[in-house]
């Protein structure tokens, strides 16, 4: 089971560490999706007919989908709508394979609800946003992030307002199966909210909050019994469709500096704590310090500036900056301390700063630039703690250890080997000066 603070660091690093750029000051582009990694191209009711043909038993694609809306036009397709379909394998009714109803609503404002019959008819909430996430061969996912599934892709039909949900759990790099598998929705995009939504989630929120129209005949609780009591009044926007190569061409053809920005307002910031706007208004769940000489990420537990000099320390991770190549294009990749691994690119965030410098940062700036003044863990009087991880003995010994920094704790590895953890202040509180 995750920790309470894993979901609260990936969300913040995959609004953070957003966009994509080079180390030097060309202009990079991205390079062409392979067909490697892509499930075959389908339509909506393809879609559904292979749910049908294989009865909800393969309620996951192997392969990335190829979506037909670009992240910009997926805001305009969503924002104040209503999605209502079924998981496509959603469970039994009367001893037979029946289409249980979730409700979705993505408000204009950047916040998100849904009711979900088949997740134990619970009211989820979150912020939500759009971006365009890389695959790991150089595909293209135009995406909606933030409502409980973390992302998912839209493949559209304009003349029906149906829509599948290609759902994803974060982009990362692990060798679990599931991290390479898309679990599917199915449903449309309509106008009025299902009266079912408030006898399934009694604790909906209002219409009047929601700003939007209850469709008073819509009361079942299963999605095609709700179909036959009225379709609803669908969406049907063709001038948000684009074909899959053309999302993947603009893509491609893009000038990369968004990373580059990023990073220079990060360095400059000389490890000032910061928040994230995810695009919604609204802060993400967590602030973080980036100190540039480690290119380390250290995660706190708070969201509030203010509180970040004296808020307990959270998660730590090493960020690495790819201008592209090995079919991601360009991304960050961030490794964190608990082993995992993630990978992001995706449009520039608002950053906002403390106005002063993180006391993490402060502390490791000593611990580069002075020696300890007495031995310390069974490390002598004398030595230094050198940015590339080395630590330098006084009488210039060859056999010395390396240490790496975990944000309050400072690890000591002997002969390659995970070693001893000594508090940070410990360290700082024996050096010279």
């Amino acid at each position: 089971m995750k920790s309470a603070t894993q979901p609260a660091a990936a969300m913040l690093a995959a609004a953070m560490l957003a966009g994509c750029v080079s180390s030097t000051d060309t202009v990079q582009t991205k390079s062409a999706p392979a067909d490697d990694g892509y499930a075959p191209e389908r339509s909506v009711a393809e879609v559904k007919a292979m749910i049908r043909a294989n009865k909800g038993n393969k309620p996951f694609l192997d392969n990335g989908p190829r979506s037909n809306v670009r992240a910009a036009d997926l805001h305009a397709l969503l924002a104040d709508r209503v999605i209502v379909g079924y998981w496509s394998s959603s469970g039994f009714q009367r001893g037979k394979r029946a289409q249980q109803l979730f409700v979705a609503v993505h408000r204009g404002d950047g916040r998100f609800v849904t009711c979900s019959k088949p997740i134990r008819e619970m009211i989820r909430r979150s912020t939500w946003s759009t971006r365009t996430v890389p695959g790991p061969d150089g595909q293209v996912w135009p995406m909606v992030a933030g409502p409980f599934w973390d992302l998912a892709t839209y493949l559209y039909d304009p003349g029906s307002g149906e829509v599948a949900l290609f759902l994803r759990n974060r982009e990362r790099t692990g060798d679990r199966r599931t991290n390479r598998r898309w679990g599917l929705w199915v449903g449309h995009v309509q106008e009025r909210l299902p009266r079912a939504a408030y006898k399934m989630c009694p604790n909906f929120p209002s219409p009047d909050r929601l700003g939007l129209e209850v469709n008073e005949v819509q009361t079942a609780r299963f999605y095609d019994d709700l179909l036959a009591q009225d379709p609803g009044r669908r969406v049907r926007r063709p001038d948000l469709v684009t074909p899959h190569a053309k999302i993947a061409a603009e893509r491609r053809n893009a000038p990369q500096d968004g990373l580059r920005a990023i990073r220079q307002r990060l360095e400059g910031a000389k490890g000032r704590a910061f928040t994230i706007d995810d695009g919604s208004g609204r802060r993400a769940s967590t602030a973080a310090v980036y100190y540039a000489p480690l290119s380390a990420i250290w995660t706190l537990r708070t969201r509030d500036l203010a509180k970040a000099p004296t808020a307990k320390f959270a998660l730590a991770g090493r960020t690495t900056w790819h201008p592209g190549g090995d079919g991601w294009g360009e991304h960050v990749r961030v490794d964190w301390s608990d082993g995992r691994t993630d990978r992001f690119a995706w449009p520039l965030p608002k950053l906002e700063l403390a106005s002063t410098r993180h006391p993490l940062a402060v502390k490791h700036d000593r611990l580069l630039a002075e020696a300890l003044a007495h031995e310390v863990a069974g490390l002598p009087a004398g030595i230094r703690f050198a940015v590339d991880g080395t630590v330098r003995l006084p009488d210039g010994r060859s056999n010395a250890p390396k240490w790496r920094s975990h944000g309050d704790t400072i690890e000591i590895i002997r002969s390659g080997r995970s070693g001893t953890r000594v508090s940070l202040d410990e360290l700082v509180a024996a050096l010279g000066s």
